[in-house]
């Protein structure tokens, strides 16, 4: 098998940056293991420590510019500090849109390099209800070097359909995302005591994560939890959730922090369901973990996995437009979870765990890699 020289070129990464940093770690795990030499570097408007990375990232310090915040520009990428590093490389993992990072690789990527491009969901239509004209105009002058030049690789069906309406890559690939081995608990039946539903990942409204509290909190369901669990955000902070719980609050409604890998799976597998009411989730990686650990799922349409909840028969999908509180969403997720079986729960926990299993994503990564490489280099 040939060995390739990787980089992955991203903005900001951390921790915190959630399905991204997720995104990015797996690839450089599973890259490395096959034998590729991998490097990664993150154009950083503000400083990481190490131990924010988890991987070796090397960080490109870089400015806010006057109106483009998020472009993350650096002097000294623009005059030439990184460009030995970038023109050594077989392949360009490039995460993320609307950056300095983007325009700085496709500047400086040759013909004969494969370039890959990950939106990480950068492209579908909630993303465009803000800072739209800004983004329209950076996708104008970006497209050419998609359409010559790069291979869009997708985490589901749903990201691809609303990005092929903004975009023209040269060449399109799907691959689910997913579940770690240490987000993997040994299958066990439900403990007794209350039931409950987890809503897992940051705190943000267009997961609808306060009127989920609101709602859950209103209907006040005898026998039953929600359980919270992920990163606050600048918009939605414990205080929020504190104040929408009322005297719910570490009652029947219960923050969790932002669990460890371990401590996450048991959750979900301690859980009846998962909840995940978003506006626009291109994949949707909680969902993937909490039904590989059991969880019934309870998503809107716009989740990029709401074709597998419905089509695997693993909970209920709710046509977005229809949900306003989400208070009949709630009722409908826990008389689902009313009549689940032990049956059903042990089905969808195998099902799934081959579908979103590391080995699966190692093999089609490869397979997407290989065939780049290869056409770039023809």
């Amino acid at each position: 098998m040939p060995q390739f020289r990787i980089l992955q070129v991203t903005l900001d990464l951390s921790l915190a940056s959630t399905g991204v940093y997720t995104t990015a770690k797996n690839f450089y795990d599973v890259l490395t293991r096959q034998g590729h030499n991998v490097k990664s570097i993150s154009f950083d408007r503000h400083e990481y420590e190490a131990t924010a990375r988890g991987f070796n990232v090397r960080p490109v310090r870089s400015s806010r510019l006057p109106v483009l915040n998020r472009f993350a520009f650096s002097w000294a990428a623009a005059h030439g500090a990184h460009d030995q590093l970038i023109g050594s490389q077989d392949a360009l993992f490039l995460h993320s849109l609307y950056g300095y990072h983007v325009n700085w690789a496709a500047g400086r990527a040759r013909p004969d390099q494969g370039v890959f491009v990950i939106p990480h969901g950068a492209l579908n239509e909630r993303c465009f209800s803000y800072r739209k004209s800004r983004k329209l105009w950076w996708l104008r002058h970006a497209n050419p070097f998609f359409t010559e030049n790069s291979t869009f690789i997708f985490s589901s069906e749903y990201e691809r359909r609303q990005a092929l309406e903004r975009v023209s890559p040269r060449y399109v690939e799907v691959l689910s995302w997913p579940v770690s081995r240490e987000l993997l608990a040994p299958p066990a039946p439900l403990p007794p005591g209350d039931r409950v539903l987890i809503a897992a990942g940051r705190l943000h409204p267009g997961k609808r994560t306060l009127e989920t509290v609101r709602a859950f909190r209103r209907l006040a369901r005898s026998g039953w939890q929600l359980h919270l669990a992920g990163l606050p955000s600048d918009e939605v902070s414990i205080a929020d959730l504190r104040h929408e719980a009322g005297a719910a609050w570490e009652k029947t409604i219960i923050y969790r922090g932002n669990l460890k890998a371990a401590q996450l799976a048991e959750a979900y597998r301690s859980a009846a369901g998962v909840v995940l009411f978003s506006q626009g989730e291109n994949f949707a990686n909680v969902i993937a973990e909490g039904v590989a650990n059991g969880c019934a799922a309870f998503v809107s349409d716009h989740v990029g996995l709401a074709d597998k909840v419905d089509g695997g028969g693993w909970g209920l999908v709710f046509d977005d437009r229809t949900i306003h509180d989400t208070a009949e969403q709630l009722e409908a997720s826990m008389a689902y979870c009313d009549s689940d079986t032990a049956k059903a729960r042990a089905e969808r926990t195998a099902l799934s765990r081959e579908m979103f299993s590391m080995e699966r994503f190692s093999a089609g990564l490869l397979d997407i890699t290989r065939r780049g490489v290869a056409r770039a280099a023809a």
